[in-house]
């Protein structure tokens, strides 16, 4: 069973950096914008027509760039620099600050709110890019976008608004990103403030988002934390608490916790 594991584990890292990563890096970007692309049609070309989320541009950011810096794709860190440039260009609200939500593939602004869905992916990808290029410009780009989320997205007692503007129901997804982000923000950045904002969002789990008598997370929930009333606040999803179980673990691994 064991070899069968490994076997499993080096078939799938070689998928990833000789298919999946060279694919992306070649097919996956328009070259006239830097973006990366949304998604293919079944015979493998780009859908340019597609709308560009943000979110997309930071996952596929973060990815080339820990590629990076496992070894398994070198050419990946100048890639996700250009990605990270081409994003704050297109994406960033110069007038108001944060990254808009979506753009159409002409450009135009489809969805102008701030989603901190969104921002908690952007400071995953951001912690990984300072890692993997070493550029200085980039660690003060990271405390820049701290402090707008700080300032903008943020209640005061520390938990994720859902945006700017914000809305109803508050949604558990952005809290779990803003963790794993923390952890990024530890682990690739040694960011003074990363391990007492995870600690923050750990506990915030614990009191308020995971239901001891079930053992479920729940998804959705009202202005003061509350379950959302009917169908949204009796939704689970699986994916949800296997991510949770995750970075639960690698918190405790992170920070030196039992």
């Amino acid at each position: 069973m064991k070899a069968m594991g490994s076997t499993i584990v080096t078939n799938l890292k070689n998928w990833l950096q000789h298919e999946v990563l060279p694919f992306w890096a070649a097919e996956g970007r328009d070259p006239a914008t830097g973006l990366f692309l949304e998604r293919f049609r079944p015979d493998r070309s780009p859908d340019r027509d597609a709308p560009l989320r943000v979110r997309v541009q930071f996952r596929q950011i973060y990815c080339f760039a820990h590629a990076a810096v496992l070894g398994w794709f070198p050419e990946g860190a100048a890639l996700a620099l250009r990605g990270w440039e081409a994003t704050q260009d297109k994406f960033w609200d110069k007038a108001n600050g944060g990254f808009l939500h979506i753009l159409g593939a002409d450009q135009r602004v489809l969805d102008g709110r701030r989603d901190s869905y969104d921002h908690a992916f952007a400071i995953l990808a951001l912690s990984w890019l300072v890692r993997a290029t070493g550029e200085p410009h980039l660690r003060k780009t990271l405390d820049e976008l701290l402090a707008y989320i700080d300032a903008r997205l943020m209640d005061e007692n520390g938990i994720l608004r859902e945006g700017d503007p914000h809305s109803l129901p508050r949604r558990q997804n952005p809290q779990m990103h803003w963790f794993e982000a923390m952890l990024a923000l530890h682990d690739a950045a040694a960011h003074p403030q990363a391990l007492e904002r995870a600690a923050r969002h750990r506990r915030f789990f614990e009191a308020t988002l995971f239901d001891r008598a079930t053992g479920t997370l729940g998804e959705y929930f009202t202005e003061d934390w509350r379950p959302a009333p009917g169908a949204e606040g009796q939704s689970v999803e699986p994916g949800h608490q296997a991510e949770w179980t995750w970075l639960l673990r690698s918190h405790e691994r992170l920070a030196g916790l039992p």
